[in-house]
């Protein structure tokens, strides 16, 4: 399979903007997008050439109602504010796409299954445009685009029912190559849509029509499509692909503009959006807590990105918006802080070769604890670490008022809820990664506490089901990282064990992580803490007990799919390596796990 690199691409809007052009009388007729860059149209419908040639998004044509009324209308400033953002609602995209567009029904109905479903569930319980209208416009315009979008919706009602134990819906051929006459399964009408997106992809590239911010969108239902059949490598090597290819294009842009708020704004939004400029941001993040290929050298440069914007943070946030736009920018760079200090945290094997599988490492730890930041002359870093610690406590200060409002709606209420189990999540990670000794957690009981039970109330909540049914899938961060977090790290066995029990309540995934799998591990690492003592109620396990997940690998083989975990208990010269071996099971049960060694 051939994969985006950020070498294939050319960058022509950049050079546009900075070559000068000559003043023309204002252009009164022709699509948006021409109109708003002064040059002449030739109104082909419904997407002009002019636009389809260079790559942009045709913005369409007024009628006679709409250029009346801007007659009417009193001029708009020209002031661009990121800060409140006006909430998008799905019924503004139509739903109904004229039917020219599609080969057959089959077509037709898996894009209205995306369109009514799984936008919704990718985008989580924050309102973003980026799944319900940015990539749909794109592939109103873009037919490689509208590919990707019926393959997403038909892998993910897949994977649900797969992940429900119900039987996958079968689909006629029609129009299909596939050489028969038999009905074919979701699977199979996913992965032919899958190819003709990859094929389309590499026709635009080679014809040099595939814009930056095009292929950054190309790059998300990549990262989509591939997570959503458990091909978590090809997904990463996208997620780094389009970090370099945006941070590319942002060296080209920041000579000359300035972002509103950097960090958190595109330096140029006219050309790509903040929504799509934060999704990559996120990406990378997301994508590092399973994998971190990248150097010292690289955290150390973005570890500081966005401090103007964090000392304009508010003293209290005005909506939900605001609030979690915030705290992305203060988990990035506390990620990169701790990527800066502890370099060897990079996703590559670390273990002896017999162990080592075919298939995707992600990587947790080393074999050796870290010695470096309590021993030696590091107070800087200590000073540095406490400010980041700062950070979130100012975040958690300015939240406090909006976390305790009565009036939130369910899907805010929602919303507020997982901002403060991530903030308490960043703030752990922030002094365990960079501890010495695995005692430190105990010193979070209560944010390990408050995670599971805000995680409850989540997953609890009536609305759960509209944003993230069973046997879902969303591209956002959720709650899954944070209970694996709570499974791995606390010691406080009551506590442990209602984490453990909220992932293997019910299947879903967000992201790269699969609740179920987690839940499995999570259970391996208490058993094998827990093995050979007696602990009373209350009582943590002691250190020389203690385990260090070191990594987990996947692979598939005819027989299924499977997986292989490692950690390493006690401490000094007590320390021993663990291993199991274990089998997916799409079913929440986590008490058989497989051989151990």
């Amino acid at each position: 399979m051939h994969f985006l690199s950020p070498s294939e691409t050319t960058n022509k809007h950049h050079l546009e903007v900075k070559r000068p052009r000559a003043s023309k009388p204002k252009v009164r007729s022709g699509c948006k997008t021409c109109k708003a860059r002064r040059i002449k149209c030739d109104e082909v419908r419904p997407a002009c050439h002019r636009c389809s040639k260079f790559g942009r998004i045709c913005g369409g044509y007024e009628t006679d109602l709409t250029s009346e009324k801007k007659k009417t209308e009193a001029p708009k400033s020209r002031t661009r504010l990121l800060l409140p953002k006006s909430k998008w609602l799905g019924e503004e995209v139509p739903l109904g796409p004229t039917s020219m567009l599609y080969d057959n029904d089959q077509d037709y109905y898996y894009f209205l299954k995306f369109c009514s479903k799984t936008a919704r569930e990718l985008t989580g319980v924050f309102d973003s445009p980026l799944w319900n209208r940015i990539i749909l416009q794109a592939s109103h315009h873009h037919a490689y685009i509208r590919h990707a979008v019926i393959a997403i919706g038909s892998l993910a009602e897949g994977i649900r029912t797969s992940l429900l134990n119900e039987p996958q819906r079968a689909r006629l051929p029609g129009t299909l190559p596939f050489g028969a006459t038999s009905r074919i399964t979701e699977q199979e009408f996913a992965i032919w849509h899958y190819h003709k997106f990859l094929e389309g992809c590499r026709k635009a590239l080679i014809a040099g029509s595939q814009s930056t911010r095009l292929t950054l969108i190309v790059s998300f239902l990549i990262i989509c499509a591939e997570t959503l059949q458990w091909n978590h490598h090809p997904a990463l090597s996208h997620v780094w692909s389009g970090m370099d290819l945006l941070e590319e294009w942002m060296s080209h842009q920041l000579d000359s503009r300035r972002p509103l708020l950097p960090g958190i704004s595109s330096p140029a939004p006219d050309i790509i959006e903040d929504q799509i400029f934060q999704h990559v941001r996120l990406l990378e993040v997301e994508g590092a807590w399973l994998c971190d290929p990248r150097p010292k050298e690289y955290h150390e440069r973005l570890r500081l990105e966005g401090s103007e914007t964090i000392q304009e943070m508010p003293e209290k946030f005005s909506d939900l918006h605001e609030a979690k736009l915030f705290l992305d920018l203060i988990i990035r760079r506390t990620h990169h802080f701790i990527g800066a200090v502890r370099p060897g945290k990079t996703g590559r094997s670390a273990t002896p070769p017999e162990l080592e599988n075919p298939g995707l490492r992600t990587h947790f730890d080393e074999l050796e604890p870290f010695d470096g930041l309590y021993e030696g002359s590091v107070e800087n870093l200590q000073a540095e670490q406490s400010l980041y610690a700062y950070d979130i406590t100012h975040w958690c200060c300015a939240f406090k008022t909006l976390f305790r409002s009565k009036a939130l709606t369910a899907r805010d209420s929602l919303a507020s809820q997982l901002l403060k189990i991530r903030a308490n999540t960043m703030m752990i990670l922030l002094h365990g990664e960079l501890a010495t000794t695995e005692m430190v957690y105990d010193r979070f009981l209560p944010e390990f506490q408050e995670i599971v039970s805000l995680a409850r109330s989540f997953l609890n909540h009536p609305e759960i089901e509209n944003v993230l049914p069973e046997g879902g899938f969303s591209a956002s961060p959720g709650v899954i990282y944070p209970l694996r977090l709570v499974a791995d790290k606390c010691r406080d066995g009551t506590i442990r064990r209602q984490a453990i029990s909220l992932l293997r309540s019910r299947p879903w995934r967000e992201g790269s992580w699969w609740s179920l799998s987690l839940a499995q591990i999570g259970n391996w690492l208490m058993r094998v803490e827990e093995d050979g003592l007696d602990l009373a109620n209350g009582e943590v396990v002691p250190e020389w007990a203690r385990a260090r997940l070191i990594s987990v690998d996947f692979r598939q083989t005819e027989n299924g799919r499977f997986g292989t975990t490692i950690c390493i208990r006690g401490v000094g010269e007590t320390v021993e390596i663990k291993t199991a071996e274990w089998k997916y099971s799409l079913v929440p049960n986590v008490e058989d796990y497989g051989t151990e060694e």
